[in-house]
């Protein structure tokens, strides 16, 4: 049996309040009514609140998109600055090398010359890369297996064409291995290997290798006497502003698309000295180099 120490506290009664009864013929006393407090039931959200919120709102999404940009434009990479242009070294090949610009615009008229290519053929085998091939290196003396003979640091092709000696110091050699051919009509001489054959044929003069290569020379009448610039560029039918006019020897003279003619004025401009190199339809050539180097040694003569 438990027996609890603690005191059992007994209910509260309350009891009921009786209605007031009034008393009769009592004086009842009433407050003025300019002494009552009046109490209104205001909004807590009030417009002018509601618009504070709304602007303090706007002006705190404004400042966190501010700092959001700006956080990660700070993150992005600077761009790298431009690397400076690079300078290409310059050739060491003397600069009396001779121009040999390609025409912009083939011609389109037919250009009496004996030359029959129509598109820059290839060289024949140049083992050593010097730009003579190996018929020339054996027609100059050069070493085939050396581009540069003489080791003067230039090669072979680029002192042949520029009336240097490519197997030793000094000028260029050439009373062992040409000959000179002087125009019966005195328009012109040149120089021509030895160990070709000269002819006039046809009203050319034609200088053939062993092979059945070589270089022919045609007279054409400039009466006009129109520089080879306009000159060409009336008969290629464009502007002379677009043929490229280039240096050989002494002569200014333009050199046809296919790289096979050369077209020289003589000093009275009444001529026009066509020097082609003539392949008899070969697949490749072995003198092109040779004759660049006829059209060098070309003396356009001062007759009329």
């Amino acid at each position: 049996m438990r027996v609890s120490f603690l005191k059992k506290k007994q209910p509260t009664v309350v009891a009921p309040i009786e209605p007031a009864v009034p008393i009769a013929g009592a004086k009842y006393q009433v407050m003025p009514e300019k002494f009552y407090v009046t109490v209104v039931n205001r909004r807590f959200w009030s417009a002018p609140k509601v618009w504070t919120v709304v602007v303090v709102l706007i002006v705190a999404l404004v400042g966190v998109t501010y700092w959001l940009l700006s956080s990660v434009n700070q993150q992005l990479p600077s761009p790298e600055p431009e690397a400076a242009p690079v300078e290409l070294p310059t050739d060491t090949i003397p600069t009396i090398l001779p121009t040999e610009e390609i025409v912009p615009l083939p011609p389109t008229s037919p250009i009496v010359a004996p030359s029959t290519l129509s598109v820059i053929l290839p060289p024949t085998t140049d083992t050593d890369g010097d730009g003579l091939t190996e018929d020339e290196e054996a027609l100059w003396g050069t070493d085939a297996g050396k581009p540069d003979t003489d080791g003067d640091g230039y090669p072979d092709r680029s002192e042949i064409l520029t009336n240097h000696n490519p197997r030793g110091v000094g000028a260029l050699q050439t009373a062992s291995i040409f000959s000179t051919y002087v125009d019966p009509a005195g328009k012109f001489q040149i120089l021509y290997p030895s160990t070709w054959t000269a002819a006039a044929e046809g009203g050319a003069v034609k200088f053939v290798a062993a092979n059945g290569e070589g270089v022919a020379v045609l007279l054409q009448p400039n009466p006009t006497r129109a520089t080879v610039q306009d000159w060409y560029a009336n008969l290629a039918g464009t502007q002379a502003s677009d043929v490229s006019v280039g240096r050989y020897g002494n002569n200014p003279g333009v050199l046809s698309p296919d790289g096979s003619t050369v077209y020289l004025s003589n000093a009275a401009q009444d001529t026009i000295i066509i020097v082609s190199l003539t392949t008899t339809g070969k697949a490749a050539v072995s003198y092109r180099s040779t004759h660049l180097f006829m059209v060098n040694t070309m003396t356009a003569l001062a007759t009329r």
